[in-house]
């Protein structure tokens, strides 16, 4: 497990593990999961 970064948003660390990226690299942020997925959700709300 290698430290990549921490979330743009919330700070939390984000982890590669076995090549696989434990985040969301949007735009050249790095995000979390969790913090990923509530950006979603508040995109999705400004599309309808």
């Amino acid at each position: 497990m290698e430290l990549v970064g921490n979330c743009e948003r919330c700070g939390r660390k984000v982890f590669c593990e076995n090549g696989f990226l434990n985040g969301v690299n949007e735009n050249n942020q790095l995000f979390c999961f969790p913090c990923s997925e509530s950006s979603d959700d508040s995109r999705e709300e400004s599309n309808k």
